[in-house]
């Protein structure tokens, strides 16, 4: 395996001797570069490749923001990192779509440590170039929302209040739409209507709420000259697939499985959105490249990634692949046709007992989402 290349740029000098000296350890697997600022990093990105580029945000001259946006035209293969200081408010909010992952700043060694060795993963998992190029040239559908990190960034802290969950969840209007359209949808029934967010966020949980704001902000950010109906007939489809999903899957895995279903057809938005839907790339490649250069789970990067094709999962904590796989074939079937369902790998994850009532369970939510 090639050495994984990183590129460090800061415009403070004790940032990066702290990087030098802290990273030390891994100078034997990975090759890294330091650079002083947004020009010094240009030129040394002329002269040597780089697999992955992490930059503060706020430097002189050319700040990371721009930096990257340039790194992205010339290097779009390259997995992009931000380090920011304030979390990236006010005017930057749009701007920073240009970083795959965000980074607060100062962020510790092991954090930082774990998301790059995630990325070169990442990047050996899928090794196509063309991939790598098409998921990151797209500028609409480029990282994981805001709003996202801002909900895992509060789930991850000790205690947290509803009200600062609901403060969250209200500042993203279509996220707020789809949080009151899913609880008062049949599947989540409150038993009576409701136009509350606070309301609705214990009832439907907070992991339902996170895979939510993800799938608005894709379906929000894809260009518009994909046909808004077709559009909206993948959401659908993609919110029935996550609904059967959850209801498929063993308890502990109900909402990952939720989050999974929610994402199947994002490798196909990402083509849309970069004008390659005839570039004969695999769509479950090109998902799957894009949420692990995201940094979301590898289990969840799994089962989106392979579940039209299970079988190339090579170990036995199938689970949530089987659980996502199996919603997936039956929800996104033509009509009339029956369903991919790889029945050798459902019956290899123990579950070919189970397996009628899965798709009669299946076929009926499907029917009842209209």
């Amino acid at each position: 395996m090639d050495r994984f290349r990183i590129l460090f740029v800061d415009d403070e000098p004790r940032i990066l001797d702290g990087l030098r000296r802290s990273l030390r350890r891994h100078a034997g697997q990975w090759t890294m570069a330091f650079a002083g600022g947004g020009d010094e990093a240009l030129a040394v990105m002329a002269d040597a490749p780089f697999d992955a580029i992490v930059s503060d945000l706020r430097m002189p001259g050319m700040d990371g923001v721009t930096l990257l946006g340039r790194v992205r035209d010339a290097y779009p293969a390259m997995t992009r990192v931000l380090l920011s200081g304030n979390g990236g408010g006010g005017a930057y909010d749009d701007d920073l779509m240009v970083a795959h992952q965000f980074l607060a700043k100062p962020c510790e060694t092991e954090r930082l440590r774990t998301t790059l060795a995630r990325v070169q993963t990442t990047r050996a998992m899928v090794d196509d170039p063309r991939v790598r190029e098409v998921v990151g040239r797209v500028r609409h559908l480029l990282s994981v929302p805001r709003t996202y990190w801002e909900l895992a960034r509060l789930l991850g802290q000790a205690r947290t209040s509803l009200a600062e969950l609901t403060a969250i969840v209200e500042r993203d209007a279509g996220l707020s739409a789809r949080v009151l359209q899913l609880a008062n949808s049949a599947f989540f029934t409150l038993g009576r209507p409701t136009q509350d967010v606070a309301t609705a966020l214990p009832y439907l949980g907070t992991e339902i709420v996170r895979g939510l704001a993800l799938a608005v902000h894709l379906y929000a950010r894809t260009r518009a000259h994909v046909s808004r109906r077709a559009l909206e007939e993948v959401e659908r489809r993609s919110l029935v697939a996550a609904m059967v999903a959850r209801r498929l899957a063993p308890p502990p895995l109900a909402d990952a499985a939720f989050t999974a279903g929610l994402l199947l057809e994002l490798g196909t938005l990402i083509l849309l959105d970069a004008d390659a839907i005839d570039a004969g790339l695999d769509p479950d490649h090109v998902a799957a490249y894009a949420l692990g250069a995201w940094g979301l789970p590898d289990a969840l990067v799994e089962a989106v990634g392979c579940h039209r094709q299970p079988a190339r999962i090579d170990h036995d904590d199938t689970a949530l692949a089987v659980a996502v796989h199996v919603a997936g074939a039956i929800v996104h079937a033509p009509a009339g046709a029956p369903p991919p369902i790889d029945q050798a790998f459902v019956a290899r994850c123990g579950y070919a007992g189970e397996l009628p009532g899965w798709i009669a369970l299946a076929e009926r939510l499907r029917d009842e989402a209209g």
